[in-house]
């Protein structure tokens, strides 16, 4: 099995908001999601691994997990292209499920090329167990933690709850203010496409909402009324 993933790094990447060589304005995360609508338009692995969104609004991270390989972490600039991971400092802990073992933690290195972090497979856990990362961002003195539950497979959609903000008929879009959505996105406000503009025909800003969402393209595919 190879271990090594081949990323298509672009040196433009690290220009853009995210990315170590940005020079443009500063702005809160709120802002970076209503104001950059071409941003935060992919949120879906890109490695097969588990996906997120870092409360920066900044970067995205993804975690992949192999018995043979061990940990990899990837790092995306707030438009999920690939940028360099090696300015990023992370440990992982392997938490079991079991009594019968301890938590392994294992400090996470730069590849060669700095493309992302890794550790071995060297842990001595026996499954199943989940992978706490824990990481530092360059902007921020806090460690942020992402938990990484071992699924063999992952649901095609998520749903959420949420107020919406603002609709755009013309371009098929939507702000959510919504909700955390166990296992795809924290809370947050946040533009999404939808998948039909006739889905926007009975919604408001305002109004409360059920939606569901293909993980695959960040689209929202179904949109109705919370009562609840």
């Amino acid at each position: 099995m190879k271990c090594h993933i081949p990323v298509a790094f672009a040196e433009s990447s690290e220009t853009k908001l995210g990315g170590a060589l940005y020079s443009g304005p500063k702005m809160a995360p709120d802002d970076i999601m209503t104001v950059m609508t071409d941003a935060h338009q992919v949120h879906h692995p890109q490695y097969g691994g588990a996906f997120f969104m870092a409360p920066n609004k900044l970067n995205h991270i993804e975690v992949v997990y192999s018995e043979a390989c061990g940990a990899r972490v990837y790092m995306f600039n707030a438009y999920t292209e690939p940028i360099r991971a090696d300015r990023f400092m992370a440990f992982v802990e392997f938490v079991p499920k079991s009594e019968d073992q301890i938590e392994v933690i294992r400090f996470l290195e730069p590849s060669e090329n700095g493309y992302y972090l890794m550790t071995g497979a060297n842990h001595g856990l026996e499954p199943p167990f989940d992978i706490d990362l824990y990481m530092k961002f360059p902007d921020s003195d806090v460690v942020e933690l992402f938990t990484v539950k071992l699924k063999p497979d992952q649901p095609n959609f998520a749903e959420g709850v949420g107020k919406v903000v603002e609709i755009d008929h013309s371009a098929a879009r939507l702000v959510i203010d919504h909700e955390a959505i166990p296992g795809y996105m924290s809370a947050m406000k946040m533009p999404y496409s939808v998948s039909s503009p006739d889905l926007l025909d009975h919604v408001e800003p305002g109004m409360v909402i059920k939606f569901k969402i293909d993980r695959k393209n960040n689209t929202v595919v179904d949109i109705v009324p919370n009562d609840g």
